[in-house]
């Protein structure tokens, strides 16, 4: 219902627009009056329209503040451009139907499993969707205000080791140990060396340790991941198997089937 246009005849300015009238008084200082509002039904429609507006505009505004806020925490979160669409909805279950029941019961608890730590192991052959996943998990999770960290592992090595010497030296890691939600993708792709096993080591083990939930894909399963990882591959493979579910992800290679 639109705006009750007030009549053309000029009203006296204490009486109601609509049925002329008079507006009772509410309180009075001195010399100065405050007026009431009338009752009659065109008067206390267009209050309720001009209500309806402030909450539609309210509304609005809030949508537009959290709006920006998602995005925001998208583009710290560092899922790359391919990855920043879609829907567990999107997500093709054909091959992985319980992958993917997996995956919204995940999201629909997922502060339930920020408070316990729990997280995920989505396990695959190249090409299966773990990245797609694992991604579109985080978006889901940005999307209820929480805070995540994406990186393929050979990637966060590189950018932990470029900060070396610098004022920046510590933050990509810091960032990596604090978000709600870490995902590390194609974990055992990193050249071995003591220093990027101790690194990796390090992020799992923090996570663990203060119970903040960690999402890991591989190619590898858990044999492989403690031969790939000779120092600390039992430990790794200790805290990964008591705080994440596994998620094998099967099917053709989807890149292929474009």
């Amino acid at each position: 219902m639109g705006p009750i246009q007030a009549p053309s005849s000029s009203s006296h300015e204490h009486s109601c627009q609509y049925c002329g009238t008079g507006l009772p008084i509410m309180h009075q200082f001195s010399d100065m009056v405050v007026h009431g509002s009338c009752h009659c039904d065109a008067a206390t429609a267009d209050r309720n329209h001009q209500e309806q507006e402030r909450r539609k505009l309210e509304e609005q505004r809030r949508q537009h503040k959290e709006e920006r806020r998602y995005r925001d925490r998208l583009t710290r979160s560092g899922i790359p451009a391919r990855y920043r669409t879609g829907t567990l909805a999107d997500f093709d279950s054909a091959h992985n139907k319980a992958a993917h029941v997996a995956a919204v019961g995940y999201v629909t608890d997922f502060a339930k499993h920020r408070r316990d730590g729990k997280g995920l192991f989505l396990i695959g052959e190249v090409g299966r969707g773990k990245t797609r996943l694992a991604t579109i998990i985080a978006l889901e999770v940005l999307r209820q205000g929480f805070s995540v960290r994406y990186s393929s592992t050979v990637d966060l090595l590189e950018r932990i080791k470029g900060e070396f010497g610098t004022s920046n030296a510590g933050n990509t890691l810091r960032g990596y140990l604090d978000a709600d939600l870490v995902v590390l993708d194609d974990i055992g792709k990193d050249h071995r060396t003591e220093w990027s096993e101790s690194t990796i080591f390090q992020i799992i083990n923090d996570r663990y340790e203060q119970t903040r939930p960690l999402i890991i894909t591989s190619n590898l399963g858990i044999d492989d991941l403690r031969r790939h990882y000779q120092w600390s591959g039992d430990a790794i493979v200790s805290r990964v198997f008591e705080s994440c579910q596994g998620l094998l992800l099967t099917g053709p290679d989807w890149r292929l089937q474009r």
